[in-house]
């Protein structure tokens, strides 16, 4: 049953306090009804119009994309292409190095480390 107010002239000044009340200014928007949970797509950026498949093949291929965006500037290029240079060098270097290395063994049972 609806509350009844006992004495006619409390609630109109109930009434009358609730309407001069300060109204909030707070900017809302309305957005519409949240979508629904289980129609939710689980790769972001790909509509729910896809069928799972679709979408996941959509989602990776914008994933790749991505990746191959963040590799392709010219310095980082010329960066790999003389680190890949300098490797190729040191390993050289290395093998020639282990080359003489093994033909010219020192005798450690001598104490000059001569051959006698």
């Amino acid at each position: 049953a609806p509350w009844v107010c006992a004495q006619k002239r409390e609630c109109q000044g109930a009434l009358a306090a609730a309407s001069m009340a300060a109204k909030p200014q707070i900017q809302a928007y309305v957005m519409g009804t949240p979508p629904d949970p289980s129609k939710v797509q689980p790769y972001p950026g790909v509509s729910t119009r896809y069928l799972p498949h679709e979408a996941l093949y959509i989602h990776t291929k914008n994933l790749r994309k991505e990746q191959r965006q963040q590799g392709e500037t010219l310095a980082q290029r010329q960066w790999f292409k003389d680190h890949h240079r300098r490797r190729r060098e040191e390993a050289k270097i290395e093998d020639i190095v282990k080359k003489w290395r093994s033909r010219s063994v020192p005798n450690l049972a001598s104490p000059s480390g001569r051959l006698a």
